[in-house]
């Protein structure tokens, strides 16, 4: 006869290889080393579209889920361990089939920039994270793994890796686990990019004033008070810059007249940015941007009037020059 010790052990060791037996289980059915290694050319691109994804050369990510007698799979966990810690964002998107190959659900883009992440394979009720009815099977599923990578220009340069570790039913539960590699390498990419927003294709930015009678009561307001006469249109939206020069830019403005009365005498020094003359004004930064910065609005124009104009249109180009700074 046992005793009751004796009893009691025993059933700790039953109720541990009971646990061992249900623990979920995760397997690779296909799995490999994702890179991403961009050209130059194709991170500077990514930098304006906002994302890079993994070389073609990198494998479709799938994995098999089995619940073990569980009767459904709420969430996987994924575990991270970059060397170096990385200032951009990896992004996943997962894809639930049935172990036919049939649709079960997709979850959004989830970020994948912490240490630990727990992803939700269902719906999201109540702050609790709900299985679908098709994953209540206690049967196979496949799950397949899309990738992206969230950059702004702003990265270092260099090789990060890590490994990616999935686990079912998040971090924090009995799971067998099943592991890739991920790689990224930013090229050494310096830039200074200027675009103008709104502006046609072939076309310059362009500021226009109106003399004729019917913005009078304007331009006689603004002479009589001395203050600046607003813009009366614009051909854009903004002029916006973008750089990961460690020590920023210098941009130039240059205005040019493109059509004004014979003889007036308003000239390219009384157009004003911001209150100051336009011309050769300088704007700088000591540092990369983060992403795409806005500079100048059409609204930031304006031009002095001291009542001795020609009435009529007056057209002006602006122009921007940039630099980085050494």
């Amino acid at each position: 006869m046992r005793s009751p010790g004796g009893r009691r052990l025993l059933l700790a060791l039953l109720a541990l290889l009971a646990g061992a037996a249900a623990a979920q289980k995760i397997e690779c059915v296909s799995c490999g080393l994702v890179s991403f290694t961009p050209g130059v050319q194709e991170y500077l691109a990514a930098t304006q579209s906002g994302f890079l994804f993994p070389d073609a050369a990198s494998p479709a990510i799938r994995f098999r889920l089995k619940p073990q007698g569980a009767k459904e799979i709420r969430t996987i966990g994924v575990l991270s361990s970059w060397l170096p810690p990385p200032v951009f964002e990896l992004q996943a998107r997962y894809t639930v089939l049935t172990k036919k190959g049939n649709f079960v659900s997709r979850s959004g883009w989830v970020s994948l920039s912490g240490a630990s992440t727990t992803v939700c394979l269902g719906e999201f009720e109540k702050g609790k994270c709900e299985a679908e009815d098709a994953l209540e099977n206690g049967g196979q599923l496949l799950l397949d793994v899309e990738y992206r990578l969230r950059v702004t220009g702003n990265e270092l340069a260099g090789s990060y890796d890590t490994p990616l570790t999935y686990s079912v039913g998040g971090n924090t539960k009995p799971s067998k686990t099943a592991q890739h590699p991920l790689r990224v390498v930013i090229p050494v990419a310096t830039f200074l990019e200027l675009r103008v927003a709104g502006v046609p294709v072939g076309q310059s930015a362009e500021v226009v004033f109106d003399y004729t009678m019917g913005n009078a009561a304007d331009y006689l307001r603004a002479v009589t008070s001395a203050t600046p006469l607003v813009m009366t249109s614009a051909n854009f939206g903004r002029l916006e810059v973008s750089t990961n020069n460690p020590s920023g830019y210098t941009v130039t403005v240059t205005v040019t007249p493109l059509s004004v009365p014979a003889g007036s005498s308003l000239g390219v020094g009384d157009i004003l940015l911001k209150g100051a003359p336009a011309d050769g004004q300088l704007f700088t930064s000591g540092g990369p941007t983060s992403g795409f910065v806005p500079l100048v609005l059409p609204g930031d124009f304006t031009v002095r009037v001291d009542g001795g104009e020609l009435p009529g249109f007056y057209r002006f180009v602006v122009s921007y020059q940039g630099v980085m700074n050494p």
